[in-house]
């Protein structure tokens, strides 16, 4: 199963968020389900929330039980949860990376996959069902490849360029991302929200962080206070940063944030750009 992710880097790509109508996300490390997720529909990138509800459920959100945040490439075209959507909500759903745990115990290790080649971001296979005008969405899963079995029996649906095309155009092929290679590493053991809303939650500092970049509604004045009562006046923006470049970060918890991240993403982590009275980034 895929039951964790994180969010993909799309600076610099076609999708750069300042063309989009959608207001981006602090990027996060730890994605949980019934989280909103991007997810690419034709050549539109929109959001939905993880975690498939059918066009016929009648009741509440909250009396959805069924665990639908992945479907098995072997079975969704005729389970009545997503045989709808295999027909006719095929999406793809873009990640940075996944996890997966071992051990028979908690706590349990945790391992971050990604992509063995040169691809920075994964397109799982996705279904995208409409209920009640909200969108939700499933990330197929499949029998694990080589690449995966010393960890877990199952991995997502990762598309290649032709397969996406294949997908997307009502391909039945159950064989969809078989052969697609990945690598895998153990990372420290985080909590559950850790990561979840943009930054890891491990010290005040990257609290603050994550306060003042995630919240549109909160102003100039209050994002600095926020961040106030450290040496440093601190903002925080996403570039690429170098494993080197750690030893610039000032503060030694908002350091072993960085680190921690870049751990979870395999040695390339999101620059912590630090300096007294940074310009607040708006919304």
């Amino acid at each position: 199963m895929c039951g964790r992710f994180i969010d993909p880097n799309l600076r610099g790509t076609e999708f750069e968020f300042a063309d989009l109508k959608i207001t981006p996300f602090p990027r996060r490390f730890n994605i949980k389900p019934t989280q909103e997720v991007y997810v690419l529909l034709g050549k539109e990138l929109t959001c939905a929330r993880w975690g498939l509800i059918p066009s016929w459920h009648k009741g509440e959100l909250k009396d959805w039980r069924a665990s639908t945040i992945n479907a098995r490439i072997e079975e969704a075209a005729t389970k009545p949860s997503f045989c709808g959507a295999w027909r006719y909500g095929r999406c793809l759903i873009p990640a940075g990376g996944y996890y997966e745990w071992t051990g028979s115990k908690s706590p349990k290790q945790p391992h971050f996959f990604a992509s063995a080649g040169n691809e920075e971001t994964l397109w799982f296979a996705g279904l995208l069902s409409v209920w009640n005008d909200l969108r939700t969405c499933a990330i197929l899963t499949r029998a694990a490849n080589d690449t995966v079995t010393p960890v877990h029996d199952r991995m997502p649906v990762i598309l290649d360029s032709a397969e996406r095309d294949d997908w997307l155009n009502g391909s039945d092929r159950t064989d969809l991302g078989a052969a697609y290679r990945v690598r895998h590493h153990e990372v420290a053991r985080f909590g559950i929200a850790d990561g979840s809303h943009g930054f890891s939650s491990a010290s005040p500092i990257t609290r603050s962080i994550a306060l003042a970049n995630s919240h549109p509604g909160i102003g100039r004045r209050d994002r600095r206070q926020a961040l106030r009562g450290r040496t440093h006046t601190v903002m925080c923006t996403v570039f690429d940063m170098a494993p080197a470049d750690f030893q610039n970060v000032p503060d030694p918890l908002a350091r072993a944030d960085a680190q921690f991240i870049d751990q979870s993403r395999g040695g390339c982590c999101d620059r912590f750009k630090f300096g007294p009275h940074t310009k607040p980034r708006q919304g």
